[in-house]
């Protein structure tokens, strides 16, 4: 490393989304990270301490052995291995950023989700956020698992549900398993949490109920399921007002409007978001009037980035890009810089 740095190598250098100093930090490799850090920019120095943090804690957990071995005979559904791995002493709740039962709970191995409750297996441990499953409970993990079909998501929510899980445990972004299961469009999963008595009408960090999300992406068993079971109406609205802005449909707009529903609602996106994405200049106007926020952005759950309405607009037809930008620049103010973008920097054309 030092070789290539005294001969003009570039520390800040970018590749597929990392540089030296963040490859070292995710490998846990302190010795190369204490030697770059100095020598990088300030906007790659800050990400590092905490990458570090997480390749130190996962450099450890290969090490040991014995619990990558448990784990992974969870993970296979290897019965015998995990009561052998029970007897002999081991950790029931160690981690490699997902627990024994995670893993067994996602393939839907429910002898093995079962031993593993039996000898006290917590069900209300979070898996680390640097891991495809992102701070979630097992039972979330399998209400929206793929891999557990024919029936075995079911039988797993309800072992879980048994061992006194949290039913209602939420994830960063305020998700519960039921919200989880109609994300997945899950219909074994959304009965089963129904029938063990989760919360129909528990809301995440952006106020939507399972409900509204099932009706958000059209899932119209999982609706019908959700209201005989009595699931509040409250917030449809609000979804029919996302919907309507990305179909143009400006009477039904006018009318959700007039009728009280939230402009500013947001299940990953937002009305105005919608109506900015497809051009619709007019239900722009009317969101904006309706003081629809001009800087409020995506939620951050399932994208890349978070972004404002205005930034919808850059590959939108010219005549489009003008009528619709005059409107933010009328509405102070209006928030680009922030968003690595201002106004300089749109191309002409969109003028």
């Amino acid at each position: 490393m030092k070789l290539l740095v005294e001969s003009g190598a570039d520390v800040n250098a970018w590749g597929q989304g990392d540089t030296p100093l963040l490859r070292a930090a995710d490998g846990g490799n302190q010795e190369v990270y204490d030697y770059l850090y100095p020598l990088v920019s300030e906007d790659i120095r800050k990400h590092g301490p905490a990458e570090l943090e997480r390749g130190i804690k996962r450099k450890e957990r290969l090490q040991l052995k014995d619990v990558e071995a448990f784990i992974e005979a969870a993970m296979y559904g290897n019965l015998e291995a995990v009561k052998a791995a029970i007897e002999n002493g081991i950790d029931i709740n160690a981690s490699n950023g997902q627990t024994a039962l995670m893993y067994a709970a996602v393939y839907g191995h429910t002898p093995v989700v079962q031993a593993l409750l039996d000898a006290g297996a917590s069900p209300d441990i979070f898996s680390d956020e640097d891991v495809p499953s992102d701070g979630q409970t097992a039972l979330m993990q399998v209400a929206t698992s793929f891999f557990a079909a024919g029936g075995r998501r079911r039988e797993v929510i309800q072992a879980i549900a048994r061992a006194g899980a949290n039913l209602n445990a939420k994830d960063s972004e305020g998700r519960t398993a039921l919200i989880w299961a109609a994300i997945g469009s899950y219909a074994d999963s959304v009965t089963a949490l129904i029938e063990v008595g989760a919360d129909l009408d528990a809301k995440d960090a952006d106020g939507n109920t399972a409900l509204m999300v099932a009706k958000d992406r059209k899932f119209e068993k999982l609706v019908n399921l959700l209201r005989s079971a009595g699931a509040s109406e409250e917030g449809i609205e609000d979804i029919a007002l996302l919907q309507a802005a990305k179909q143009g449909n400006i009477e039904e707009v006018q009318s959700l409007i007039k009728a009280g529903a939230d402009v500013n609602h947001r299940l990953h996106t937002t009305a105005l978001c919608n109506a900015a994405t497809n051009g619709h200049y007019e239900i722009v106007r009317m969101l904006i009037d309706a003081d629809a926020d001009v800087n409020l952005r995506e939620s951050e759950a399932g994208l890349p980035a978070r972004r404002v309405p205005v930034l919808y607009l850059i590959d939108r037809p010219a005549r489009t890009r003008r009528r619709c930008l005059l409107l933010w620049l009328v509405v102070p103010p209006v928030t680009v810089r922030s968003h690595r973008i201002a106004l300089r920097d749109v191309p002409p054309a969109v003028f």
